[in-house]
């Protein structure tokens, strides 16, 4: 059986289990927690890299190089 329940909704019930004896309640407990560290380090992860800034030479479109801005470059106009 899978349930897909929220972290939150996770904690409440794992808070739940710790109310009953720990003999009840101790395996099952250990079982979440052990299912769960994969997925909590997977969301770390993906919001760790949602909050690394990128840098602002990457939004900057890159400087393409016509000829005509290349002769514009080279030759002098009239008031040099």
């Amino acid at each position: 059986m899978i349930f897909n329940v929220t972290t939150e909704e996770a904690n409440v019930l794992i808070a739940g289990l710790a109310e009953l004896p720990f003999k009840t309640a101790a395996g099952l407990i250990s079982k979440l927690q052990f299912q769960a560290a994969p997925q909590l380090a997977e969301e770390a992860a993906a919001a760790q890299v949602a909050a690394t800034p990128v840098p602002e030479a990457a939004n900057e479109a890159p400087q393409v190089q016509t000829a005509e801005s290349a002769n514009a470059e080279s030759v002098p106009t009239q008031g040099e």
